[in-house]
Formats: C-alpha cells, sequence, structure tokens
C-alpha cells in the first residue's frame, strides 16, 4: 500500500494587464468596489448566483477581476462602466447586494496611470 499522499494540485495566480486601449479616444473608467461580509448563512446559500451574476458582468465586458481578500474579511470588484451610476447599477443587481450579504461596501473610480495590475 502507498500511503504518500498526492499533493493538491496549485492553482496559478491570475495575472492580467490593463492598459488603455489605444484604439479607443475614452475607455470606460474603471470603478474599484470594496466590502465586507455580514455573518449571515445567506453567503454561502447564495454564493452561486453572486458568480453567476459576476459571469454576466464579464461576459458583457463589464468585469476586470474579482475575487475575496486573503483573509476571507470581504472581497474587491473590479469593474468597467460609463461612469459612476452605471457601476452602481451593476453592484446593485448583485445577488449579494440585494441580499445585505455584503456591508461597509465603497465603490470609487479608479484611474492607472502606471504599471500593470496582477492577481
Amino acid at each position: 500500500m502507498d500511503l504518500r499522499r498526492e499533493r493538491p494540485t496549485r492553482v496559478q495566480p491570475a495575472v492580467m494587464t490593463i492598459r488603455p486601449d489605444p484604439s479607443q479616444e475614452n475607455p470606460m473608467p474603471l470603478f474599484v468596489l470594496t466590502y465586507g461580509y455580514h455573518d449571515t448563512p445567506l453567503r454561502a446559500e447564495r454564493r452561486d448566483d453572486h458568480l453567476a451574476h459576476l459571469g454576466g458582468l464579464e461576459q458583457s465586458g463589464h468585469l476586470v477581476a474579482a475575487g475575496p481578500l486573503a483573509d476571507l474579511s470581504g472581497g474587491i470588484i473590479l469593474l468597467r462602466a460609463d461612469d459612476e451610476p452605471s457601476a452602481q447599477a451593476l453592484v446593485d443587481q448583485d445577488p449579494y447586494t440585494q441580499l445585505d450579504v455584503t456591508k461597509d461596501r465603497r465603490l470609487r473610480e479608479w484611474r492607472v496611470t502606471v504599471g500593470s495590475v496582477t492577481g
């Protein structure tokens, strides 16, 4: 009997570069949403709905990146939208927002001036 344990597959972190698209005179602005979580079972119960919403945003070109903080106390979502009200509307459609799973939500426009974003 082989008692060696298989090593778990290690997931490589995503790497992305965000640079203005030279073909667009005025590229869509970026918005950063930061948030924490309320202590509620709804977080686990509605996670699939939350991820499906994010998947839809990715398909539409609005989602740049999203994920939890390393300590799992909250998360960050990076969005592209025409303006802050449009970005807020995307946030408001998220089941986690609608069910008040998240708290301390803060949406801010972010301007990349130097470098790239890696995750």
